[in-house]
C-alpha cells in the first residue's frame, strides 16, 4: 500500500505520523541483522508524491539489512512524556529502487531539492516503502485511544484504561 492510499483510507493516522512534536524525519526503525536481532536506528524518511521514501548513505548496514530482509517498523515517537501529541508506528516492506531507474529517483529528488534544495551524490541507497499497517497511541481525556489500521480497512478505535 502506498502513502496516498494510507491517507486516503486513514487520513488521521497519516496525518498524525506527520504532524505533533515527533520528528517524522528521523524515526526509528528495527530493520534485521544477518542473526536476527533487531537493528535500532535513525532512519530520514520523506513523503513525496504519494510515497514514503527511504534514503541512506553508500555503504551502510542498515541498507543492508533492508536488502536482504525488507521488512521494517518505523516508530516516530512523540517528545511530549505524556503522549499528548501522540506516538506514530508504521510497518512495511522496504522496495529497493534499482540505480538505474532514473524515473524514480527523479520523483524522489524533486522533493529533496524542494525541501533542502541540493542532493547528495549518487549512487546512494534508496527505497519506497509498501505499508502493511499503522497505529496511533495519544492519551484521551479517560485514558490511552490507541487507533490501528491495515490495507483495505476502516482506522479502529481502541480505549486503554
Amino acid at each position: 500500500m502506498t502513502w496516498a492510499q494510507f491517507e486516503a483510507e486513514a487520513p488521521e493516522l497519516a496525518a498524525g505520523y506527520r504532524n505533533g512534536s515527533r520528528t517524522p524525519a528521523s524515526p526509528f526503525s528495527p530493520p534485521l541483522r544477518r542473526r536476527g536481532a533487531p537493528r535500532l536506528t535513525m532512519l530520514h524518511t520523506m513523503v513525496e508524491d504519494g510515497d514514503l521514501w527511504l534514503s541512506m548513505m553508500a555503504g551502510s548496514r542498515k541498507a543492508a539489512d533492508l536488502l536482504r530482509d525488507p521488512r521494517l517498523a518505523l516508530h516516530a515517537a512523540s517528545t511530549d512524556p505524556w503522549a499528548q501529541k501522540g506516538d506514530a508506528k508504521l510497518s512495511g516492506r522496504a522496495v529497493v529502487v534499482a540505480d538505474d531507474d532514473e524515473g524514480e529517483f527523479e520523483r524522489f529528488a524533486a522533493g529533496v531539492r524542494r525541501r533542502k534544495g541540493w542532493l547528495p551524490p549518487r549512487p546512494f541507497p534508496l527505497f519506497r516503502v509498501e505499508l502493511t499497517d499503522a497505529s496511533f497511541l495519544r492519551a484521551g481525556p479517560k485514558g490511552l485511544v490507541v487507533e490501528v489500521w491495515r490495507p483495505g480497512e476502516s482506522p479502529r478505535r481502541h480505549k486503554v484504561g
